[in-house]
């Protein structure tokens, strides 16, 4: 058998539409299913402000979760669009593919240390921080948010790799 870079550029290509396109749908139907677990969340605590008596609050203010579901559904979209261009050209190496990750990635920054950055301003307001302990309050997990920072961490790795891959790609294009 006959394998030449064409052949296996077509291989890989066609494996990589093909699992472009399962995570295509799946990121739609994630964006699909966080939009309406935000917004009910939110026409919950716009339409009972105050708990009924006997349940808890659902645990943010409204204005947080409207901040947390546009940078959710922002992500989500940006991903979205990485999976259709990777499910119509094959090509994962490209610049457009890493500045989508890497837009990605900040929005997943800013989606684990803002509320953080709302309970900041909570304490500043209540000069708060005459007390040792209240700068440790600040790392903890229902503060910051770990996995999200993570996942920040992740995309902005993914995106660095997909820039020096465009990178290489274009120099093995112009040697070729």
């Amino acid at each position: 058998m006959d394998y030449n870079h064409d052949v296996l550029k077509e291989q890989a290509s066609a494996r990589i539409r093909q699992f472009a396109k399962t995570a295509l749908v799946i990121s739609v139907l994630f964006f699909i299913g966080q939009t309406f677990l935000y917004l009910r969340r939110i026409i919950w605590n716009l339409a009972y402000p105050n708990p009924l008596p006997g349940m808890t609050p659902i645990g943010y203010p409204t204005g947080d979760l409207i901040v947390k579901c546009i940078l959710t559904d922002s992500t989500l979209i940006l991903l979205t669009v990485l999976f259709s261009r990777l499910r119509k050209t094959g090509l994962p190496f490209t610049q457009t593919n890493s500045i989508l990750l890497t837009a990605a990635g900040i929005l997943q920054g800013l989606y684990a240390v803002l509320p953080a950055f709302f309970w900041l301003g909570t304490v500043l307001r209540y000069n708060a921080f005459s007390e040792p302990h209240i700068y440790l309050q600040f790392f903890r997990p229902n503060v910051m948010n770990y996995l999200s920072l993570s996942f920040c961490i992740l995309l902005l790795f993914l995106a660095r790799t997909f820039r020096y891959g465009a990178a290489l790609q274009q120099e093995s294009d112009e040697t070729l």
